[in-house]
């Protein structure tokens, strides 16, 4: 008896996590990690 495997989330709710998920990391790597660097950077004269 072959078991019929379901998706556990429909694919709209899929797409928007992983756009989600996706825009987080550009954040961080476009904001936060450049924070981060310029705080613990000696300042430029």
């Amino acid at each position: 008896m072959k078991k019929k495997e379901e998706p556990r989330l429909p694919p709209a709710a899929t797409g928007i996590f992983l756009g989600l998920w996706t825009a987080v990391f550009i954040v961080l790597a476009l904001f936060v990690v450049p924070q981060v660097f310029a705080s613990c950077a000696p300042p430029s004269p």
